[in-house]
């Protein structure tokens, strides 16, 4: 027979309690961060600003619509140097667009309604990119559409262009965009930190 052990009687006797008080040594807290500091969150010396703008002119009138014709503009410029539109925006420095801009485009839009729209969209189109004027070579946006390309649009009741990113089926809110009858103009902006390297004098 194997070897037993002295009975285990089952009773464990209850520590003496020393004080009514007690100490919660759990945190549901973050730590506080005691490292230097890295001297990241700092401001940036350049700012890039990407401006997007343009117009979608449906057919036919009243709908329900087929078809869309329409413009969109493409600027980027450092440091708010903005171009001098002719509007008072207190955003125009009285630079021209040669001297202001690092990129300047015009695309021509022309769209078919789409066969599939995002869940909330009126209506969506297959819209196609024709460059009237510029150089997208010059551009800094990572999303810049390409001569010919075809990209899904669909607008929704809230005054938001949802765009089919990369033809995958994920709807992403693309522009802020406005409807007064068969007309929808659109914009987006972006102001970007970037570093710029400076030229060595020889």
């Amino acid at each position: 027979m194997a070897c037993k052990g002295a009975d285990d009687d089952g009773v464990v006797p209850i520590p003496v309690q020393d004080s009514e008080d007690w100490e919660d040594t759990g945190s549901s807290s973050f730590p506080i961060d005691t490292s230097p500091d890295s001297g990241l969150d700092i401001t940036p010396e350049h700012t890039l600003t990407l401006e997007q703008w343009g117009r979608w002119e449906l057919s036919p009138f009243g709908g329900p619509y087929e078809r869309l014709v329409g413009e969109q503009r493409v600027w980027e410029y450092l440091d708010g140097v903005r171009p001098d539109t002719g509007l008072e925006t207190g955003l125009d420095t009285g630079l021209s667009e040669e001297e202001a801009l690092l990129c300047d485009l015009t695309w021509s839009l022309i769209g078919d309604v789409a066969e599939v729209a995002c869940d909330d969209c009126l209506f969506a189109f297959d819209v196609e990119f024709f460059l009237v004027e510029g150089d997208p070579s010059t551009c800094r946006d990572p999303d810049m559409p390409e001569e010919g390309e075809v990209r899904r649009y669909g607008y929704d009741a809230d005054g938001v262009i949802w765009h089919d990113y990369g033809g995958t089926g994920v709807w992403l809110p693309w522009f802020v965009a406005e409807r007064s009858g068969d007309i929808i103009t659109f914009s987006w902006l972006l102001t970007i930190g970037v570093g710029i390297e400076e030229e060595e004098d020889e």
